[in-house]
């Protein structure tokens, strides 16, 4: 028993001496645990303090010796007003999103209380906006009538005011118009407005910054000058400036590269030149090569067929000639030959009629003279009247007394 009393003091001398031993901060860090309390931003956070200070800080004391961890304070369920109709009835309870649901109720929303009212069921009707044949007029009536009825619904609860079916205001945006002094200012006005002072509407919604007024620069692109030695450079500028230095503007975004200024091949095509044998041939030339060939030039992107350099025939004509008898028949033939039978060639693509070659009606007609006598010929009509004679009539002769 001596024994036992012995140790016994001896454990007790030794946890005094060792408690006498420890700094005051030591000795505050045994008394400490995970405390948990709202911060500035209504998070919740996590301290190690005392009791006693977590108490003066309004946080829950997680026990002495107690981490910070992330159990340590877990975020509580958000809840909110719950609305929950029984038996005809609507009751407000605070719940769990997930709560409500489970009973069938309406969730107001984390943090609504069902103190506001939010259980407060609106009436089933509400402003109907409908056209009548005065114009538009309000009414107040449900849903589904103002629906039947072809009209707008403004929403449950919605009384007929003033304004409840007076069209939304149109949309404004920036609008860039021309100043008094000539410059360019920006105005927020609706599309029509803008138009009407002649301005450049940007759009529905958009706002006057500080460069939506300031036109874009003009595109660039290649342009091909020629240059004081004669040839020609590539240079990329507007096609105004391109222009104003007489080149050949590329077109926008182009580069000047290797080829852009380079004139491109002329064309070829067929051209029939004579052959030293007197002979024709036909060869794929440019149209001055051609030409400086003395050749025919057959047009572009035309090719050497088999008869290209062919000559088309002679076109062809009625052509009266005589007969070994005496009289005169109508044969087709071109004109050449026409002439080489001593016959009257009638034109090309003319064709022989009855009367192709019929013999011309004649009469007789008389004329004065440069002496001023009146001499009687016999000539057709159309003869008589070009030397402003007076016919007689067709078929009718000279005599002594035609013209008297």
């Amino acid at each position: 028993m001596k024994n036992l009393a012995f140790l016994k003091a001896l454990c007790t001398a030794a946890v005094a001496f060792a408690a006498a031993s420890l700094s005051p901060t030591q000795a505050l860090a045994q008394n400490t645990g995970a405390c948990c309390v709202r911060s500035s931003t209504n998070a919740i956070t996590c301290v190690q303090l005392t009791a006693d200070q977590c108490r003066a800080r309004l946080g829950i004391f997680r026990g002495v010796g107690v981490a910070c961890s992330t159990s340590a304070c877990p975020v509580p369920t958000p809840t909110g007003a719950c609305c929950v109709t029984a038996n005809g009835t609507t009751s407000c309870v605070q719940a769990s999103e997930a709560d409500c649901r489970a009973h069938n109720g309406t969730y107001r929303g984390n943090g609504s209380l069902c103190a506001t009212g939010a259980c407060i069921s609106l009436p089933p009707t509400g402003a109907c906006c409908v056209r009548s044949s005065t114009g538009v007029q309000c009414v107040v009536v449900s849903e589904a009538v103002c629906f039947t009825r072809g009209g707008i619904f403004r929403g449950r609860g919605t009384a007929c005011t003033g304004d409840a079916c007076l069209p939304p205001p149109p949309p404004s945006g920036a609008c860039c118009v021309r100043t008094a002094a000539g410059g360019i200012e920006c105005v927020v006005v609706t599309a029509d407005v803008c138009a009407s002072r002649q301005g450049l509407f940007r759009g529905t919604n958009t706002t006057c910054a500080n460069s939506i007024c300031t036109p874009p620069p003009p595109p660039t692109g290649a342009c091909c000058v020629r240059t004081s030695a004669g040839g020609v450079e590539c240079v990329v500028v507007t096609a105004e400036v391109c222009a104003t230095r007489q080149g050949l503007f590329r077109g926008a975004n182009t580069t000047c590269a290797n080829s852009i200024c380079t004139p491109p091949p002329p064309p070829t095509g067929a051209c029939c030149v004579r052959t030293s044998t007197g002979g024709t041939e036909c060869v794929v030339l440019a149209a001055d090569a051609c030409a400086a060939r003395q050749g025919i030039f057959r047009g572009a992107n035309s090719t050497c067929a088999t008869n290209t350099c062919t000559p088309p025939p002679p076109p062809t004509g009625a052509c009266c000639v005589r007969t070994s008898t005496g009289g005169t028949e109508c044969v087709v033939l071109a004109a050449d030959a026409c002439a080489g039978r001593q016959g009257i060639f009638r034109g090309p693509n003319t064709i022989c009629g009855a009367d192709t070659c019929a013999a011309p009606v004649v009469g007789a007609c008389c004329v004065r003279d440069p002496s001023g006598a009146v001499r009687c010929v016999v000539v057709t009509e159309a003869a008589c009247t070009g030397v402003q004679g007076t016919y007689r009539g067709n078929g009718t002769m000279c005599s002594s007394t035609s013209c008297n």
